[in-house]
């Protein structure tokens, strides 16, 4: 009967070891899923803060008539606060066709800008040569987009003798190269 026993107990040990055995080798092993990361390119928008020099052309129309026109070379500096544009630029140029000579621009500008796309109202002075030059007040707004990292094209609307008319209209489109900060 000793004898009995322990076959049944050995028996049972076995079974238990070996029922243990196959139970823990199909126990599932739960593996939560590495997740996929793909980087996904974040357009940051467009520095407007910073240098830029550029050209334009103007025509300037009086009375309804147009008088003549100006290419110009431009050079700035803009200053951004998050949306806030705030600027300063020098525009030397020579008006052609119904007299000629020179021309200097320096005006300040206040605006918004919207990533790629730059609305504001500038202020400033204008002055004609040859000398002794005559200056005028110059107020207007514009728009400039950014067609690439660093390039943009402009276009602005300007009233000269702002403060006294009649008007001279300066339609003026031009672009720019922007050399960061």
């Amino acid at each position: 009967m000793f004898r009995t026993v322990k076959l049944i107990m050995a028996g049972s040990a076995i079974a238990a070891l070996s029922t243990g055995a196959r139970a823990a080798d199909f126990v599932p092993v739960v593996v939560p899923p590495v997740p996929l990361v793909v980087p996904v390119p974040v357009e940051t928008g467009f520095d407007w803060q910073g240098f830029y020099v550029g050209a334009a052309h103007s025509a300037v129309f009086y009375e309804g008539a147009f008088g003549w026109y100006i290419p110009s070379g431009q050079v700035g500096y803009n200053l951004t606060f998050g949306r806030l544009l705030l600027g300063a630029q020098a525009r030397v140029g020579a008006y052609l066709l119904s007299g000629t000579g020179l021309t200097l621009q320096v005006d300040a500008r206040a605006g918004v800008a919207l990533d790629r796309v730059a609305v504001y109202g500038l202020f400033g002075g204008l002055a004609y040569g040859p000398t002794p030059l005559s200056w005028y007040a110059v107020g207007g707004v514009g728009v400039e987009v950014a067609l690439g990292d660093r390039l943009s094209v402009f276009t602005e609307l300007r009233l000269e003798e702002v403060f006294t008319p009649p008007f001279y209209i300066h339609a003026v489109v031009g672009v720019n190269w922007h050399l960061g900060n």
